[in-house]
C-alpha cells in the first residue's frame, strides 16, 4: 500500500466489548446506517474505526439526517482474538440458520447466541421507518494488500460501493453462502463489505474510519461541509486503493474443509496476478493445489481458522458496467418469460423465485435479466433451449466462455441492442421458446418490491412534506411506474398473496394523488380539483385500472373507490389510515419508500406509531387529561373500534411511553388542515 498517513489510534482498549458500540441521530428522518465490526473474532479494526467515528459526532454534534448504529459482532471470539469459537458467525445467516436462531433452544453452538443478540438489536430498528437502510460490515485480512468493497451486484450497491474509490469486488455472494450481507441484501438493503487491510496494520483502521464517513456523507446522512476533516479521509482511501482495477468479479473459490490441511504458500498477497496451473498452496498428504485458470488473486488465507483458501477474479471493464446500468434501468428484462429448470437429482424442486438473479458475469449482465427458475442454483438462472423434444438447460455463463471472446462480446451486445432497439416498436416483448412455466411465475412479471416507486420517494418526499416541483421533474420515471401498475389485470392480482394486494393497492393510490398534484401544480389544496362547487376529487375516476373495477364495469377507479370499496371493507385494518396519503397538511406524512409484502405488517406498525406520536396531528396532553386527535380518528371511528374495542384502545396501543392514563382521558378532535404538504412551501 502506498498510504502515507500513520495511525493516531490509541493502544486499543482493555475493557470488554459490547453489544452496542454506540449510536448517533438528530432525531431527523433518513437513512440508517448499521455499521458491524468483528464478525471474526480476529479482526476488531472495524470496532476501534467505528469507536472513533462515534467520539467525533459526539464531541462536534453534527446534524444528522437518519441514525448510525455501531455493532460488534462476534464478542466472544472477540475476546479470545480468534475467527470464531466453534461456527464462522460470517456463514450462519442462510433461511435455515436464521430460522433456528430465532428459535428458542436453538444454541447448537456458542456463535448462534451471538447471532440472536445480532437479531435482538438489527430487527426492531427494520422495522422503524426509515426512507433506506445501509449495512456496512468492516472486515480485515491475513494477507498483505490494499483495501476493498466485497458488494453484491446490485445498482445501489454498486453506487454507494464506487464512492469510496477503493477497487470494488463483484460476486461474493455466488461463492459464499451464508453470509450477513447477503442476508440482508436479498431483503433489499443496502449490503457492502469493506476489507480494510491486514488484521494487525494499524493503517486498516485508519481506512475504516475513512470509510464510515465516506459512507455517511454519501448516503446523505451527513453534509461534507459539516466535517473539516473529509478532504483527508477521500485522499486517504483514493491512494490507498490505487493501483488494482477499479472493478472485478469472482470466478473461483478454493473451499477449505476441517482436516484439509491447507497451507498457502507464503509471499502471496492480495491483487497479485496468477496464472493457470501456478502452484499456490498445498494440503495434507502431499496434495498440490494449484490455480485452476488465469486470474488475480484475492485474500489467501494466511491463518489457522477459515473456510476460504483462496479466490481468483478478473477485471470488469467499465464498458460493461456502464451497459449493464442502462439495460437495468431500462428494465429491458422485465418481460422476458419465465423459464422452469429442472431440479439437480436427489432434491426436490425449489420455487421459482419470481425475481431476475441478482447476480451474473458482465457479459451475461450486459443481457436482460433472465427470472430465477424451478432448481437453479443461486446466482445462476438458467434458460431453456428446446431440441428434439428434450429440453437443455443453459446458463448465461456460458457467455463467458474463452472460446471466441471477440465474437461472443459481439454476440451479446448485439442481442442487448436488438432487444433496446425492437422496444420503442413492440413494447419490449422479446420472443422466447414456449417452455412449461414454473409454479407461481404468474406473479413473476410484476415487481413486488415496487422498486421504481421507492426510487421516486426517496427522492422527493421529505421531512417537511412533498417535493412536487421534484416529482414534476421525473415524469418518465413516473409514468414508467404507473405504467407497470396498469399492467395488472384481475387474474394476476387474484393469484397474489394478501400481503401483495394490500401493498399494491396502497401504493395505487399514494402514486396517483402525487401524480394528480403534479399534473395540476401549483395548486393551493387537492380540494380545488374537484371541477364545481360541488364536485369532489375522491369521486372523479382517475385511476385507470379499469379491468380491476370491484364492480366489474370495466370502468376506470376513483380514489374514494379505493379507499373505501377496495382497502378499508376487503384489507379491515386500520393502520391503512396512517398509510395512504390525501396530499395535505394533516394528512400522514407519505413513507419516503414503497409498501412492500415483505414488510407491511412492520410498516403499517411503524406509520402508525409516527402517527399517533407526531404533535402537529395528534397531542397527547397528559397534564391536561385530554388527548387532542386527528380528525381522521373521527371520521373512521368505527375502523379503529373494530380493531381495538374504542378509540381511546387504539391510540393506547400506538402511542408512546406510559399510555395507560389515556384510557380515562377526554377526546377533542382537531381541525383538519386541507393546505398541500408541498415542501416547497415551508
Amino acid at each position: 500500500m502506498n498510504e502515507t498517513v500513520q495511525s493516531t489510534l490509541e493502544a486499543a482498549p482493555t475493557k470488554p466489548i459490547e453489544r452496542v458500540l454506540g449510536s448517533y441521530s438528530s432525531g431527523r428522518s433518513g437513512v440508517l446506517v448499521v455499521v458491524l465490526g468483528g464478525l471474526h473474532g480476529n479482526e476488531p479494526a472495524g470496532i476501534h474505526a467505528a469507536r472513533r467515528v462515534l467520539a467525533t459526532l459526539e464531541r462536534e454534534q453534527p446534524e444528522m439526517r437518519g441514525a448510525l448504529l455501531a455493532l460488534a459482532g462476534n464478542t466472544a471470539a472477540l475476546a479470545q482474538g480468534q475467527r470464531f469459537i466453534d461456527r464462522d458467525l460470517n456463514r450462519m445467516w442462510s433461511e435455515d440458520d436464521v430460522r433456528i436462531a430465532r428459535e428458542a433452544g436453538g444454541d447448537d453452538c456458542r456463535e448462534r447466541g451471538e447471532q440472536r443478540a445480532l437479531l435482538a438489536e438489527i430487527e426492531p430498528r427494520l422495522a422503524q421507518s426509515w426512507s433506506q437502510v445501509l449495512f456496512l460490515d468492516l472486515h480485515s485480512t491475513s494477507a498483505e494488500g490494499p483495501p476493498f468493497c466485497l458488494v453484491g451486484d446490485t445498482l445501489q450497491n454498486r453506487r454507494i460501493a464506487l464512492r469510496l474509490k477503493l477497487p470494488v469486488i463483484l460476486g461474493l455472494e455466488e461463492n459464499v453462502e451464508g453470509t450477513l450481507l447477503g442476508h440482508y441484501g436479498e431483503q433489499g438493503h443496502v449490503a457492502i463489505g469493506v476489507e480494510g487491510g491486514r488484521h494487525d496494520d494499524p493503517r486498516t483502521i485508519d481506512h475504516h474510519e475513512s470509510v464510515l464517513w465516506t459512507v455517511l456523507v454519501t448516503a446523505g446522512l451527513l453534509v461534507e461541509a459539516d466535517l473539516p476533516e473529509y478532504a483527508r479521509h477521500r485522499a486517504r482511501l483514493e491512494t490507498a486503493g490505487a493501483g488494482p482495477p477499479a472493478v472485478l468479479e469472482l470466478l473461483h473459490r478454493h473451499a477449505v474443509e476441517p482436516g484439509d490441511g491447507f497451507r498457502m504458500e507464503p509471499g502471496f498477497v492480495n491483487f497479485q496476478p496468477v496464472e493457470h496451473g501456478e502452484l499456490r498452496a498445498g494440503a495434507d498428504g502431499g496434495q498440490r493445489i494449484e490455480a485452476p485458470r488465469a486470474g488475480v488473486l484475492l485474500m489467501p488465507l494466511y491463518q489457522g481458522q477459515g473456510q476460504d483458501g483462496f479466490f481468483l477474479g478478473r477485471r470488469v471493464r467499465p464498458f460493461w458496467l456502464h451497459l449493464s446500468t442502462l439495460l437495468r434501468r431500462l428494465r429491458l428484462g422485465t418481460r422476458l418469460q419465465p423459464a422452469a429448470g429442472r431440479a439437480p437429482r436427489g432434491r426436490p424442486p425449489r420455487r421459482a423465485r419470481g425475481r431476475p438473479p441478482r447476480r451474473a458475469l458482465p457479459l451475461a449482465r450486459a443481457l436482460p435479466p433472465v427470472r430465477l427458475p424451478q432448481g437453479a442454483s443461486r446466482g445462476r438462472a438458467r434458460l431453456l433451449h428446446a431440441q428434439g423434444g428434450a429440453a437443455e438447460a443453459m446458463s448465461p455463463m456460458c457467455l463467458m466462455s474463452p472460446m471466441n471472446p471477440r465474437r461472443l462480446a459481439a454476440a451479446s451486445l448485439a442481442a442487448a441492442l436488438t432487444i433496446a432497439c425492437s422496444s420503442a416498436s413492440d413494447g419490449l416483448r422479446v420472443l422466447v421458446p414456449t417452455v412449461e412455466r414454473a409454479p407461481e411465475t404468474a406473479t413473476a412479471g410484476f415487481d413486488h418490491s415496487h422498486a421504481r416507486w421507492t426510487a421516486l420517494l426517496r427522492e422527493h418526499v421529505r421531512p417537511d412534506g412533498i417535493d412536487y416541483r421534484g416529482f414534476g421533474k421525473d415524469i418518465p420515471a413516473f409514468d414508467r411506474y404507473l405504467a407497470e401498475l396498469q399492467a395488472v389485470d384481475r387474474p394476476e392480482l387474484e393469484g397474489w398473496t394478501r400481503e401483495q394486494r394490500f401493498a399494491f393497492w396502497i401504493n395505487v393510490y399514494n402514486a396517483h394523488v402525487v401524480r394528480l398534484i403534479v399534473d395540476h401544480y401549483p395548486v393551493a389544496s387537492i380540494k380545488d380539483l374537484g371541477g364545481t362547487v360541488f364536485g369532489r376529487i375522491w369521486d372523479k375516476k382517475i385511476v385507470p385500472l379499469p379491468d380491476l373495477d370491484p364492480e366489474g364495469k370495466g370502468a376506470n377507479l376513483s380514489l374514494g373507490t379505493i379507499e373505501h370499496e377496495i382497502l378499508r371493507p376487503r384489507f379491515k385494518d386500520a393502520r391503512v389510515h396512517a398509510a395512504i396519503n390525501c396530499a395535505s397538511v394533516s394528512c400522514p406524512p407519505l413513507l419516503p419508500e414503497a409498501f412492500v409484502a415483505e414488510r407491511l405488517d412492520a410498516q403499517l406498525d411503524a406509520v402508525m406509531h409516527a402517527f399517533v406520536a407526531d404533535p402537529t396531528r395528534n397531542r397527547l396532553d397528559r397534564e391536561g387529561h385530554t388527548i387532542h386527535l386527528s380528525k381522521i380518528f373521527d371520521w373512521f371511528a368505527s375502523d379503529f373500534e373494530r380493531d381495538a374495542e374504542s378509540v381511546r384502545a387504539y391510540v393506547t396501543k400506538y402511542a408512546p411511553a406510559d399510555p395507560k392514563w389515556i384510557a380515562g382521558a377526554k377526546v377533542k378532535y382537531r381541525d383538519y388542515s386541507w393546505k398541500l404538504n408541498d415542501a416547497a412551501e415551508k
